[in-house]
């Protein structure tokens, strides 16, 4: 596998579709953007209705990292953004600021942003799956070259979705199904 990008591996075994085009490996990718503006997206219209409540900055930093802890992915990018922009988030909603211009204004999301309806769950859940397919065969690489066993790299493999920037659930049962056709 170490002459085959995790994308193509991905596309290989059925997981995601063809990409049309190369992603720049120095920017973020299209799905991490994606996540990052909708988690932002998510997060705004959380603590607005958080504000509307009469929750202090405190509370709502709190309640947000429980919602985080809830999401069916990007959890780890949700908690970061709560704890980089939670204050910036308040101030702006208190300015009257709206959820689209907030998310650019905190470079989350492009022009347009998603409108105030949409939000965490709206990621098309391919994307999801290429994302986590694409860390699992990074992971996959890793051990590969290191000479381990199927399964022991099976083993850290699903270890290593702790760290995954999405559902560790979704992570590791994706590793245990697709872990021995990624290595071979």
């Amino acid at each position: 596998t170490n002459q085959l990008t995790p994308s193509y591996i991905c596309q290989k075994i059925g997981i995601c579709a063809a990409s049309p085009e190369p992603v720049n490996p120095d920017s973020k990718s299209e799905i991490e953007y994606k996540i990052e503006c909708s988690v932002g997206t998510f997060l705004v219209n959380h603590a607005k209705s958080y504000i509307t409540e009469g929750k202090t900055e405190t509370e709502i930093a709190d309640s947000l990292g429980q919602v985080c802890d809830d999401a069916p992915f990007g959890v780890n990018i949700c908690h970061s953004l709560v704890s980089n922009y939670v204050p910036q988030i308040i101030t702006k909603l208190v300015n009257d600021e709206d959820t689209a211009a907030i998310c650019q204004s905190l470079n989350l999301c492009p022009t347009p942003a998603p409108t105030d309806d949409q939000d965490l769950f709206t990621l098309d859940s391919s994307d999801v799956g290429c994302s986590v397919c694409d860390f699992l065969v990074s992971e996959v690489e890793k051990f590969v070259s290191s000479g381990s066993l199927e399964s022991e790299i099976t083993s850290e493999v699903v270890a290593a979705c702790h760290s995954a920037p999405f559902g560790k659930e979704l992570c590791k049962s994706t590793a245990q199904a697709y872990v021995p056709q990624m290595i071979t």
